[in-house]
């Protein structure tokens, strides 16, 4: 998961530190999951969905799936950032609920990885 968040990191062009402080944590915080070969925590991967709404938390947790979102497109002008569709309140409303409830999918599936991995350790 580390090496997905450096490809969106390099893809918005953010240092690390920069990147870091998107997702509420301090510097260093990258490096640090690097060396512990851990996983970051539900709250930043809440933060990462809120900061860069338009990569999939999917191909982010999974490394599988589209790595952005179908309601983004890349600009023709400058094909490393994305624009976003514009919608009628009633479409942003379903897709905010869409993308709640998606979210609570992939935290139930961290934590049944981490379970999992708690339990290989064991």
């Amino acid at each position: 998961m580390i090496e997905r968040l450096e490809i969106v990191r390099k893809r918005e062009g953010l240092n690390k530190a920069e990147f870091e402080r998107k997702l509420s944590k301090s510097s260093g915080y990258l490096n640090m999951l690097k060396r512990r070969n851990s996983y970051p925590s539900a709250e930043v991967i809440a933060n990462f969905s809120r900061a860069f709404p338009c990569y999939s938390l999917e191909w982010l947790l999974t490394n599988e799936g589209q790595m952005l979102r179908k309601t983004h497109e890349f600009s023709k002008k400058n094909p490393q950032k994305t624009t976003r569709q514009y919608y009628s309140s009633e479409e942003k409303i379903d897709k905010i609920s869409k993308n709640q409830s998606e979210l609570f999918q992939t935290l139930l599936k961290i934590e049944k990885l981490l379970i999992h991995l708690l339990q290989k350790q064991s």
